[in-house]
């Protein structure tokens, strides 16, 4: 075998998982990255916004939500508790490549009053923790990642996967864009979200059941900053829930960037919004999205 383990993608998921590789003393380890390695991406480049090295959320504005109560379906294969524990070892591990020490959500007096106000509004608070780290800062944690893993773990920037080599009913390899095709004992298919329907593809070449997640739509609301203060002094980024009277819809509050901006995404062509909020540069705007 070439590589003891072959990850495919350098998003979060492949860097933690060539971390945690490394850390266990695993020697033959290989990364693939579609994109650009870190030092090269360029944040203007809408192609380059989504792949390369440290993923889509490389330009983010870097939100660690330490919760199982948002973020996903991972209680569906683990114990809640188990979740819990393996949140807070993540946290740590950024925390120790130099996010900032202060952690929102924390239960005070003040959230509780916030979450007793909501529900006189018809709004479910849900509370969670968030560590910040500010898309000014996102990049430098990120290359703080890289040094750790460099010399572990082999790194193959600018590199798609195109196929899974099967043998004998086992996925055995990977055929890469260079012409190589390398082998493994195990594969780790991480390729995010720009990577999406290439995993589809494998899946359903290998047989493989997958499902779906769901889609919300909704819009992005900007206000003066100190109309939220309150609510983001405590919470940072509130997770509110309301039901609709008629359908029963479900409506949350989405990605909350307290003095942040709005800015303008490209994906294939198509043009959205989102919102980002810098660690040390402040405008005088909150935005956050609200979700159907």
């Amino acid at each position: 075998m070439d590589y003891e383990v072959i990850i495919i993608g350098g998003g979060p998921a492949g860097i933690f998982a060539a971390l945690t590789l490394a850390d266990l003393g695993v020697k033959r380890v290989l990364l693939v990255e579609q994109g650009k390695d870190l030092p090269q991406r360029d944040h203007q480049n809408p192609e380059e916004r989504l792949c390369g090295w440290g993923g889509a959320g490389a330009y983010s504005d870097g939100k660690l939500t330490i919760s199982t109560e948002v973020g996903g379906v991972l209680t569906e294969f683990m114990e809640e508790k188990d979740l819990l524990q393996l949140l807070e070892v993540t946290d740590g591990i950024y925390a120790d490549h130099g996010a900032p020490d202060r952690v929102f959500g924390e239960y005070t007096p003040q959230l509780e009053d916030l979450a007793d106000r909501a529900r006189l509004a018809d709004l479910e608070l849900i509370p969670d923790r968030i560590r910040h780290m500010g898309t000014d800062n996102c990049l430098s944690i990120l290359g703080r990642f890289r040094e750790s893993l460099a010399g572990r773990v082999d790194m193959a920037t600018e590199t798609t996967a195109q196929d899974l080599i099967t043998e004998g009913g086992s996925i055995r390899g990977v055929k890469l864009s260079d012409g190589r095709k390398v082998s493994a004992n195990f594969i780790v298919a991480a390729p995010g979200r720009s990577g999406a329907r290439w995993m589809k593809e494998q899946a359903d070449q290998l047989k493989l059941t997958t499902r779906a997640t769901s889609v919300d739509i909704g819009v992005r609301v900007e206000l003066p900053a100190p109309v939220l203060k309150e609510i983001t002094d405590t919470t940072y980024e509130s997770k509110l829930i309301y039901y609709s009277k008629t359908f029963d819809e479900k409506v949350r509050t989405f990605c909350m960037n307290p003095y942040g901006e709005v800015v303008t995404e490209e994906n294939a062509g198509i043009i959205t919004v989102n919102g980002h909020s810098y660690a040390r540069k402040k405008s005088d705007n909150t935005n956050f999205a609200i979700l159907v």
